[in-house]
């Protein structure tokens, strides 16, 4: 459970000067000015590349049967490509992206609440058992 949560909490948001990417684990902060491209690979996951050797890879559009009908990742790289060429950029000083982890509680919780029934569960049967 908690990781189809984690999971559907991934997004992409458009910001005034940044983009935000929210993957399961890692939330990308990036600014307008530091995005020198962005892609769909051939299994339809969009990517936000940093410079040539640097990629983010956006798990909300990663591609899947339904991207492949209705293409979303293609919509969602026309829309960034739009809002890059769009007015407004950070300053240079404020190009550096930032990374930080992602919080999703629902998700934190049930991974926390199945590590301690797993624990009490395993300590339950070492102190009953013969």
């Amino acid at each position: 459970m908690g990781v189809i949560v984690r999971v559907a909490c991934c997004r992409v948001e458009l910001r005034e000067t940044t983009l935000l990417v929210v993957n399961p684990l890692r939330t990308h902060t990036i600014p307008k000015s530091a995005i020198k491209d962005v892609s769909v690979n051939e299994g339809g996951t969009l990517g936000v590349w940093i410079d040539e050797e640097q990629e983010i890879q956006c798990y909300a559009f990663g591609g899947s049967l339904i991207d492949h009908f209705l293409g979303t990742s293609d919509k969602a790289e026309r829309t960034i490509e739009r809002w890059r060429s769009s007015g407004d950029t950070a300053s240079k000083s404020e190009a550096t992206p930032q990374v930080s982890w992602t919080l999703c509680p629902p998700a934190d919780v049930a991974i926390l609440l199945c590590i301690v029934i797993t624990v009490t569960g395993i300590t339950w049967m070492a102190v009953t058992g013969t």
